[in-house]
């Protein structure tokens, strides 16, 4: 385990990787995909229930087209606009970056983030069935 400091350096060394590809991306208006930790997502404006229902904890966003040409990089936030529903209702996303699990290209997974929410709650459950099963061996014993 990284102690603090170290840990802190990796997140930031992590987090501007996340951001010099993203930027590419936009720069060079490449379509590409992420998936993200939905929880933590600004949308401006909100969306409805209805449609917040239909996310998943995690979710994918292709990033082309209009919401490509409108992306950007702001303050640790990736922005952009997406349309949601069968009516399509327009949404800017605002995205910390430390929620962005993975950055994808062509069904290819370029870019992974270990410390993303998500990863860090799987590995916590994982942690806790482990302790779980250790407890229920040493019951047994």
């Amino acid at each position: 385990i990284l102690d603090m400091a170290i840990n802190n350096k990796y997140e930031e060394l992590i987090s501007s990787h996340a951001m010099d590809i993203l930027d590419l991306f936009i720069v060079e208006q490449n379509e590409f995909g992420i998936v993200c930790f939905v929880e933590d997502i600004k949308f401006i404006p909100d969306l409805s229930n209805e449609i917040k229902q239909m996310l998943s904890q995690s979710s994918f966003f292709m990033i082309s087209g209009y919401g490509l040409e409108n992306a950007f990089i702001d303050n640790n936030m990736f922005v952009f606009e997406a349309g949601f529903g069968e009516e399509n209702t327009p949404s800017r996303l605002h995205i910390p970056i430390s929620d962005i699990t993975q950055i994808v290209v062509d069904n290819a997974v370029i870019f992974v983030n270990p410390n993303s929410k998500q990863v860090k709650q799987k590995s916590t459950k994982e942690l806790d069935l482990e302790h779980s099963i250790n407890m229920l061996l040493l019951n047994n014993s």
